[in-house]
């Protein structure tokens, strides 16, 4: 049989269908799926299966693998299996006999097998190929060879499985098929159907017997058109008989089918019939007739998408016309913003940077020279008795006369240099990259020029002067102390005359004091820190809260407290300031001392000269300073310290001047003991009378006879003895 007739026996056994309701039934017989191919390795060496495994893993093949004939067949049985990789010798079977017993088996004789060979003998290949294996392989492998034979055998496989199945689907489709036979001899015009096509019509009882009564089946519409087919097709007007028309079934024209048929002259009179067959096309009419309205539909959708697409493009072009407009207006708004950002960053009066953005610089360059360990200096300008110009030459003159100045100190400066106003007539100048020396030296110069430069106003030319106090970043442990000396320096600066230059290195040179503020420095020489400080009667913890610390506050009357860490060492100062800044803030009374003290407060040793201490806080704004030993505070001195030290001096030394006697200094003395004694006798009964407040009572007596002590030994180191 030719391959041909082969494909062409399909159709031919289609024309013996059986009725409709006895249709076989019948069930795929692939194996194959969407999931990869699976592979079984058959060989008893372990090497060559890891080999082999890890070859057709990288082509995502999945494996089992066998090592004996027994355990191959029970993988068979429980695997569907797409190729079977066959090692020539096995222990037990050799793998030619395992391949005659897959043959020989009808659920496994399709299953490809590639036979596993060390030789390549023309009598183990010649066997292995007519034992049914598809290819060989031989050892040692070449990966590349494994995987191209794996590849080949599979898809093969594949195809064939699939062959099979189509023709399986095929042969299906063809006895499913809502069909029948007809045959009309056209000499005696007589008439058949055959049984499946009088069922398929609905015809029981009454078959046509002639053309005529054949086209009575036909749709009117279509009779006309199916009768000239036929004599056309007889009279050999046309070369075949192919037609599609509605056939009444069930007496209602409610079906479609395909007419086809051959002319058959017969041999032995001679005479010709047509045979044909009539198709049910009534699912695939409908299905036009639905693909036509669809097509209509679409064709409808098409024309409203092109008139969308119209006002589309129509929306298009005024949106592109939009967002040019409002690219416009971001542009115009972003050059807005650019022009606000610079007026918050720039003084509007001088044109310098205003405090805010000053310090925010004040900060980067701190951060600078902080870790590159350059240098720092930080210059505070102020304009003196400029209050008397406002007053004698108006506001309007001040404010010419500021704009002056702060045009002097840009002329003066360097890119990396900064000018801000700090505030009324004062400026701050940051200076990077120069030491308190260069600062006070550049400083020197904007004095000189601004003294040597008059300003016009209303025809009126104006002098001022300015004084001026620079600090280096070393002295300073942050960027508000660096400041804050600047500003201890540019008060030094007006209270020794003004209209000159002090750095912070000057702040202890005592030829520059004021003189009234020598006058009692001097009378505190030969006194120690000691003997002037009040005794620290409580030193809180970092870690305690600022409840306890404002309840000592509030009972010993006082308004500072040294503050220490774990170890009693001195770590910073609480003052009534410090709270009294953030007593209204969420949860203030349960945070600790830590987060509100002050870090960088100053501190003495006990032994330190009182009149040092006297002429600092005389120059620097500071309420309090400690006093340690051995880094632990033992008290605490203020300005109120130097004034009690004054009242009570002066008080023992009388209304005279200062030549008193021997005796009279003994008897200011004795009166000093005296109220010393007479304050300890009351002591008990304020204790009687305050025993609802009995602490506060105790630490503030003994805080003042304390201090009362401390003045009568400082004094009696007057007496010549």
């Amino acid at each position: 049989m030719s391959p041909s007739e082969k494909i062409e026996m399909p159709i031919a056994r289609a024309w013996s269908l059986p009725r409709p309701g006895e249709l076989p039934s019948y069930q795929a017989e692939s194996r194959l799926g969407d999931e990869t191919p699976l592979v079984l390795i058959v060989d008893a060496e372990p090497c060559s299966r890891q080999v082999l495994e890890v070859v057709l893993r990288e082509m995502d093949f999945r494996t089992l693998q066998a090592t004996d004939p027994l355990h191959a067949h029970q993988l068979i049985d429980k695997h569907s299996l797409d190729l079977i990789l066959l090692d020539y010798d096995l222990p037990g079977m050799r793998g030619i006999e395992l391949l005659e017993r897959l043959k020989s088996n009808e659920a496994t004789r399709d299953i490809p097998a590639i036979m596993i060979t060390s030789a390549d003998g023309d009598d183990v290949l010649a066997r292995s190929f007519a034992t049914g294996a598809v290819d060989y392989i031989t050892k040692p492998f070449s990966p590349r060879v494994v995987q191209a034979r794996a590849k080949a055998a599979v898809e093969a496989y594949r195809l064939q499985e699939e062959l099979r199945t189509s023709k399986s689907r095929y042969r299906l489709a063809l006895a499913a098929a809502q069909c029948g036979m007809w045959d009309w001899n056209v000499q005696d015009d007589h008439f058949y159907i055959t049984q499946p096509l009088a069922h398929l019509l609905g015809l029981k009882q009454s078959w046509p017997k002639d053309l005529a009564e054949w086209l009575e089946l036909a749709h009117a519409n279509d009779r006309a058109r199916v009768a000239r087919a036929l004599q056309d097709y007889v009279a050999g007007r046309t070369s075949e008989l192919n037609i599609e028309y509605r056939v009444k079934v069930d007496h209602a024209f409610q079906a479609w089918f395909l007419c086809r048929g051959a002319l058959i002259r017969d041999a032995h009179d001679g005479s010709q019939r047509v045979v044909g067959a009539l198709i049910d096309i009534t699912e695939r009419k409908k299905a036009e007739i639905a693909l036509q309205r669809s097509l209509r539909e679409v064709a409808e959708a098409r024309l409203e998408l092109e008139e969308m697409s119209g006002r589309l493009h129509e929306q298009n072009v005024a949106l592109r016309r939009a967002k040019s407009k409002l690219e416009a207006e971001s542009r115009k708004l972003e050059i807005r913003n650019q022009d606000l950002e610079q007026i918050s960053r720039i003084d509007p009066l001088t044109g310098a940077l205003n405090r805010r953005t000053l310090m925010e610089l004040f900060d980067q360059e701190w951060d600078r020279a902080y870790r590159y360990r350059n240098q720092l200096s930080c210059a505070l300008l102020d304009i003196d008795f400029f209050k008397k110009v406002n007053d004698t030459h108006g506001h309007a003159a001040g404010d010419h006369i500021i704009r002056g100045v702060a045009e002097t100190l840009m002329a003066h400066c360097r890119a990396c240099d900064s000018v801000g106003r700090h505030g009324g007539e004062e400026f701050c100048i940051l200076l990077p990259q120069t030491d308190e020396t260069g600062a006070a030296e550049w400083a020197e110069r904007v004095r000189k020029t601004i003294e040597q430069r008059s300003f016009d106003v209303d025809g009126k030319e104006i002098s001022v002067r300015v004084s001026i106090g620079v600090c280096g970043w070393q002295r300073a442990g942050d960027p508000e102390n660096l400041v804050h000396l600047a500003d201890e320096a540019l008060l030094l600066a007006k209270e020794s005359g003004r209209n000159r230059v002090v750095s912070a290195a000057q702040l202890d040179d005592e030829s520059i004091d004021p003189a009234e503020n020598r006058r009692l420095g001097n009378l505190l020489t030969g006194f120690t820190a000691e003997d002037v400080m009040r005794t620290a009667v409580l030193c809180p913890k970092q870690t305690d809260s600022l409840h306890s610390v404002v309840e000592y506050f509030l009972n010993v009357r006082t308004g500072a407290a040294p503050v220490v860490d774990e170890n009693g060492h001195f770590v910073g100062l609480i003052s009534d300031q410090n709270v009294l800044q953030h007593v209204t803030d969420p949860g203030f009374w349960s945070n600790h001392i830590r987060d509100f003290m002050q870090k960088n407060a100053v501190e003495y040793d006990v032994s330190a000269p009182a009149d040092e201490i006297f002429h600092f806080m005389s120059r620097a704004s500071v309420r309090f300073v400690a006093i340690t030993r051995d880094k632990k505070p033992v008290g605490l001195i203020g300005r109120a310290s130097f004034l009690r030290w004054s009242y009570t001096w002066h008080g023992m030394q009388g209304t005279g001047d200062a030549r008193h006697t021997e005796r009279a200094r003994w008897q200011n003395v004795w009166m000093a003991a005296e109220v010393l004694a007479h304050r300890s006798a009351e002591l008990p009964d304020r204790l009687s009378q305050e025993r609802h407040d009995f602490i506060p009572c105790v630490v503030g007596e003994i805080s003042r006879i304390q201090e009362l002590a401390n003045d009568l030994l400082g004094h009696c180191q007057r007496i010549s003895v």
